[in-house]
């Protein structure tokens, strides 16, 4: 694995065969992820009685999702899940995680065990 972490909301992280991947594959992205949100639009808009169709990059753009998760494989990522937190924030809230959540715990009944 790469020792230096690709902050995955940090293209400056992302190390040059990375960005290489990336910047030869920019086109299909975008002509998929346009054209998926044009014919998501025009099914809302739609009554609903024809099937939607397929979009045309579709197999290109996952087969592409599998070579980038392949190439991810060798490095070390940092990531968020919908937010994004710098170390001292991420520091400070474990530290008073634990007792929030503590509290928030009913105490047994008498008589029960723990």
């Amino acid at each position: 694995m790469s020792q230096t972490p690709v902050d995955i909301w940090n293209l400056g992280t992302f190390d040059e065969p990375l960005r290489q991947l990336l910047k030869r594959h920019e086109a299909l992205v975008r002509r998929y992820l346009v054209t998926d949100r044009q014919l998501f639009v025009e099914q809302k808009a739609s009554d609903h009685a024809a099937i939607q169709p397929e979009n045309p990059f579709a197999d290109a753009y996952l087969t592409f999702i599998e070579t980038v998760g392949h190439e991810m494989k060798s490095r070390t990522r940092r990531v968020w899940h919908y937010t994004r937190l710098t170390d001292d924030e991420s520091r400070r809230r474990s530290r008073t995680r634990r007792p929030r959540l503590d509290s928030r715990q009913p105490a047994p009944a008498a008589g029960c065990p723990h």
